[in-house]
């Protein structure tokens, strides 16, 4: 029992952003955060990341100012964590 619907171009482009508008406001804040998250798995990531050498980036680690965990010989920096670091270092 399917039934056909008739719509002009205009009704049709409505109910497409009504639809992309719903999805928009179905994410949370807490949901696009995490799809900006990007984890960096080596002094040298960090340093592709931050554009500076990887001297540079060892020294910005070994400083302190970013925060990082590390679990035996391997090191992971999360990227909006880092962000948030330099903001607060700049300030």
């Amino acid at each position: 029992m399917n039934e056909i619907i008739v719509t002009t171009p205009d009704q049709l482009k409505q109910i497409i952003n009504e639809c992309l508008n719903e999805r928009k406001t179905e994410l949370t804040p807490a949901s696009q955060q995490e799809q900006q998250t990007k984890y960096l798995y080596s002094i040298k990531e960090l340093a592709n990341f931050l554009h500076v050498s990887i001297v540079t980036a060892q020294k910005i680690k070994n400083s302190g100012s970013i925060r990082y965990i590390q679990h035996g010989r391997k090191i992971i920096f999360n990227t909006l964590q880092i962000m948030e670091d330099l903001q607060k270092k700049g300030k």
